[in-house]
């Protein structure tokens, strides 16, 4: 019997082993300020190169964060006075950036930066962001979420017009579903929804503390990929629009209102040109050249005066 028990304790002793290292699902990246890791009864701080586990909930105290990477290459970045749970993870490596799998997130409070991973790679129904309004799915997505409860990290309250879920979509395929149905958000859209029942909307005023920021600065500890220097998610998401609109905006406006102005100017001044009643150029019919005329006053060729030239007859008298 004694022998038999050896090889069943060394068995189940390799179990319990292969169970625990399949659990650790991921790593803590980087924490600054207070962070914390409640893994069943126990509650421990956070620190770089923790493993996650599934069933781990993850807190950031105020003016604190946390960054984790999980083992199908998904990226998260918990905001301030965070609060969110792991709740499932199964990821199959396929020997490519894809796989196929399931990840189940629970975010009760806070905000966090996303970048999706591989199971986000195949299909969105696979990646999951659950929040009291509503489901999120993605796929290669690159958002923020945050989630607005009745107070801010460090107590201050909030209005209850402004409770609720914010989104803000860098990129990719992101969905969120309730009971309004399943709405697709495109990148650079930021909605809010105020509960479970309300479709998400537009154009609204984002509350102070309310950090929706797309942006993962990761640092792997004692490998450092990525880059530390490198920020991930929102600044792939502002360069696009900023030349954009800027741009068409001043070629289109300079060239209509020349081209308008000078039509006007074309048609005021030929109406003037009426002024020319040059008839008034008829005076130069009182050109009458028959001034010249008065030139006949040479026919007065009475040049007959030199006839009394026959004056000599008075030299007949001596007769």
């Amino acid at each position: 019997m004694r022998k038999s028990t050896k090889p069943t304790l060394l068995a189940l002793a390799m179990l319990a082993f292969s169970t625990t290292a399949l659990a650790e699902i991921g790593q803590i990246q980087d924490v600054s300020g207070s962070a914390t890791t409640e893994r069943g009864d126990r509650l421990m701080n956070s620190v770089a190169g923790m493993a996650v586990q599934v069933g781990d909930t993850l807190t950031t105290g105020e003016l604190s964060g946390k960054a984790l990477r999980l083992n199908d290459g998904a990226l998260f970045r918990m905001k301030s006075g965070s609060i969110l749970r792991i709740s499932e993870f199964n990821y199959v490596p396929s020997g490519s950036d894809t796989g196929f799998g399931q990840l189940v997130i629970d975010l009760i409070q806070g905000g966090i930066s996303v970048i999706s991973g591989a199971i986000g790679s195949v299909n969105p129904a696979n990646f999951v962001i659950n929040t009291p309004s509503g489901m999120i799915n993605a796929m290669q997505g690159e958002f923020s979420v945050f989630v607005l409860n009745e107070s801010l990290p460090g107590g201050a309250e909030v209005s209850g017009a402004d409770i609720g879920t914010y989104i803000n979509v860098a990129g990719g395929i992101v969905l969120f579903s309730n009971s309004s149905g399943t709405h697709l958000l495109e990148p650079g859209d930021i909605v809010f929804i105020p509960n479970s029942s309300a479709p998400p909307t537009t154009g609204g005023t984002i509350p102070p503390g309310v950090d929706i920021d797309v942006n993962i600065d990761i640092r792997v500890p004692g490998t450092g990929i990525p880059d530390p220097d490198q920020p991930i998610g929102g600044p792939t998401a502002t360069p696009p629009g900023i030349p954009v609109s800027p741009s068409p905006t001043p070629v289109a406006t300079p060239t209509p209102t020349p081209s308008a102005t000078p039509t006007a100017t074309a048609t005021a001044t030929p109406s003037p040109t009426v002024t020319p009643s040059a008839s008034p150029t008829a005076t130069p019919s009182a050109t009458p050249t028959a001034s010249p005329q008065p030139t006949a006053s040479p026919t007065p060729t009475p040049s007959d005066p030199p006839d009394p030239s026959p004056s000599p007859d008075p030299p007949v008298s001596p007769s």
